[in-house]
């Protein structure tokens, strides 16, 4: 399920910088850094539908966390 999703994802991204993409077990880390020492750490997660997963962001400054946001993601 992640084919498409994973290209539009990764495009969106890079233009923010460097992105470091790593499966880890079924998710997958999306890191990288923003202007303003801002450090952006995403988990993608599928489902075991194949149709949907979720998605977890976490924003750090310095190292504190300074937002964060919890979603789903569904094909349509």
């Amino acid at each position: 399920w992640y084919g498409p999703f994973y290209d539009m994802i990764q495009t969106a991204l890079a233009k923010s910088g460097p992105v470091t993409i790593e499966q880890v077990g079924n998710g997958y880390r999306f890191r990288f850094k923003l202007k303003g020492n801002l450090a952006v750490e995403q988990w993608l997660i599928p489902n075991g539908d194949g149709k949907s997963g979720s998605s977890k962001l976490t924003i750090r400054k310095y190292g504190m966390k300074v937002a964060s946001s919890d979603g789903s993601i569904r094909k349509l």
